[in-house]
């Protein structure tokens, strides 16, 4: 009943339940239409369709603790897991596991060790309502525990069954991936489950000649059998470009933070804003082809985005023996010299934590961050002279050669003050009325290479932020845009946090053109402030497939085939496709494809520069028009 790898998208066509302990539960649409046609087939198993509803009804329930199995066990375990969906063929819990054999197989077992706890509690309830004498007294609600004892029973053994990828079978592949390594066990996995498939289509075969069971029971398992090729099929490909991958040389010198595994070398990761490949590390996070730069990072091996600055490994040393043969070292930056000497007074008592300089305005800051190059700093975000963001957007231009990691401190943390920090690469963000214990918290999380946004540990800031965003006003939603395409480009440049020379060096146009868009930008979407777009970019016109947007989900430096999470369903934890020609892109294209190409993208070049020269002309005779009524009026 549980699926992984094919499964219909999380946010199409979902209707959200509730949020519990962090974790969304969505069901799809589809849902309605299977109950229906399930709960009229069984109504004569019972005197009232009543009684059809609560069985199927059970049955879901049974299947929404196994996936809270598989996602509270992937938090336990270091990982992250927000999201869990029910559909017609179960749940699927989308989690995102540490990549290792026994972090992996610890979130595979607890689905199935839910169903085994139940079992147990359902026997014995179902034996108590036998003893009581409720098969003649309450035949209904008798016959009810009897099925959802049995639902139970089946999950387990269904599940349990060692193809892949169900959760039997990625409990063989987390067993072998001990003795074989990720890839080859993998493998080994989807080819079991490829003889599994073919097991299940020869039973389908033959219950339908034999005419055994019911018309739904057959196609029930006909779907089966689909769903299983599938996804071996997927595994296969997957196993394939993780063993590709394994084989390319290390960058030495990196690190990824949370799986300490060194980057592969090689033009694996995509600029989002010009969507060419390029090797992140090599160019310090700079895109060759585009002003592009972003300080964020995804790690090809376990997915999670972190600061590039988190993955520098000085040389003789290893990242995690580092943090623990010195204590962090911060710079305070704070216009007010008593919270100063306070703060440091109070840093000095814990003894992984040592300040060695303290700044009184923005200027002197980034001196110090550029001559001392703390780990941690503790930056006033109301400075007198250069406030902090003004001093954040100075070292976000050099941020990917400076490990300093910047934790705001501030008066007040609303939404569009933690969004305008983080985008200019804060760390961290701290309201000064917290608890010390909150700063000390914050302080360490942001050492492992996390963020701290108010009061709480963000393990994956993407998610956070588009649940922040998501999470105001729905006011902007309703006015009507209206944007052309040159002006849908430039919204998306803003939103990244480029200049208006930027954006005319990127798009080979004039700074005076890119004033002229922005202008009418602002009047046709009602903002006044760059910020403010950018906010409204992001709710309404960043998550499209259409020219100049900009996924928001994406990190300024994306992999070829951005790893998604994970998705589980009773057999989870096996990535979605991240096969070896979506890795090696130049794998799939012959030369006269790749000749093609070119000439298609000189042609759309061309047609580009045309319409941009009759955008400068029309904004030179607009301008020469508004010169002249403005002599007229004189």
């Amino acid at each position: 009943m549980n699926w992984t790898g094919y499964v219909p998208s999380p946010r199409r066509g979902v209707i959200r339940l509730f949020r519990f302990v962090g974790i969304d539960v969505f069901l799809h649409w589809s849902w309605f239409l299977v109950a229906a046609f399930e709960i009229q087939s069984r109504s004569e198993k019972y005197s009232s369709i009543t009684w059809n509803v609560l069985e199927y009804l059970s049955l879901f329930l049974i299947v929404m603790l196994h996936e809270f199995g598989h996602a509270l066990a992937c938090r336990q375990v270091g990982g992250t897991a927000n999201r869990i969906m029910l559909w017609p063929l179960g749940g699927v819990a989308y989690v995102n596991p540490p990549p290792r054999p026994g972090a992996t197989l610890w979130c595979i077992g607890a689905g199935p060790l839910v169903n085994l706890v139940l079992l147990p509690v359902l026997f014995l309830i179902r034996g108590l309502s036998q003893s009581l004498g409720w098969a003649e007294a309450a035949p209904d609600l008798f016959t009810l525990l009897n099925a959802i004892w049995f639902m139970n029973l089946f999950l387990l053994i269904f599940n349990m069954l060692p193809i892949y990828p169900l959760d039997g079978g990625q409990i063989l592949r987390s067993l072998l991936w001990f003795g074989l390594g990720r890839a080859r066990s993998l493998m080994v996995a989807a080819i079991i489950g490829l003889l599994g498939a073919a097991g299940f289509i020869s039973f389908a075969i033959w219950a339908f000649y034999v005419d055994m069971g019911t018309i739904g029971i057959q196609t029930w398992l006909g779907v089966v059998c689909v769903f299983i090729f599938m996804n071996c099929r997927v595994g296969l490909r997957q196993a394939r470009a993780l063993s590709r991958l394994a084989q390319l040389p290390r960058r030495e010198g990196y690190a990824c933070p949370i799986c300490k595994t060194s980057p592969p070398v090689g033009d694996l990761w995509n600029c989002v804003l010009c969507r060419q490949p390029f090797d992140t590390f090599q160019t310090r996070g700079a895109c060759p082809h585009c002003p592009g730069r972003g300080p964020l990072t995804p790690c090809l091996n376990c997915g999670r985005l972190t600061h590039m600055s988190d993955w520098i490994v000085p040389a003789g040393e290893n990242s995690l023996n580092l943090k623990k043969s010195r204590p962090a070292r911060i710079v305070i930056a704070d216009g007010h010299p008593i919270f100063r000497d306070g703060l440091r007074r109070l840093l000095e008592t814990k003894p992984d934590l040592k300040v060695i300089g303290e700044a009184c305005d923005g200027a002197e800051a980034v001196r110090l961050a550029q001559e001392l190059k703390p780990d941690i700093l503790l930056l006033d975000r109301a400075m007198r002279d250069h406030p902090g963001l003004e001093v954040l957007r100075h070292m976000s231009a050099e941020v990917t050669s400076s490990p300093v990691r910047v934790i705001l401190l501030t008066m007040e943390a609303g939404k569009s003050q933690i969004l305008e920090a983080v985008m200019l690469g804060a760390r961290g963000v701290v309201v000064k009325g917290s608890a010390t214990q909150v700063l000390l918290k914050a302080i360490h999380t942001v050492m492992s290479g996390e963020c701290w946004v108010g009061r709480e540990r963000v393990s994956n800031l993407v998610q956070y932020l588009r649940t922040l965003v998501q999470s105001s006003s729905d006011q902007a939603r309703q006015k009507k845009v209206g944007l052309t395409l040159r002006e849908r480009e430039i919204v998306a440049t803003v939103a990244a946090g480029y200049s208006n020379k930027e954006i005319a060096q990127y798009f080979k146009i004039g700074e005076a053109t890119v004033t002229h868009h922005l202008s009418n930008i602002f009047d046709k979407l009602g903002v006044s402030t760059r910020l403010e777009l950018a906010l409204f970019a992001v709710k309404n016109l960043l998550g499209g497939s259409s020219p100049g947007s900009i996924d928001p989900d994406a990190p300024v430096c994306a992999p070829l085939k951005p790893k998604p999470h994970m998705r589980s369903g009773g057999a989870m934890a096996v990535p979605e496709p991240d096969d070896a020609e979506q890795i090696f892109p130049e794998m799939r294209l012959s030369e006269g494809e790749k000749t093609s190409r070119a000439r298609n993208q000189l042609e759309v070049n061309m047609r580009e520069r045309e319409r941009e020269r009759l955008a400068r002309r029309d904004a030179y005779e607009w301008e020469l028009q508004r010169r002249g009524k403005e002599r007229k009026r004189g």
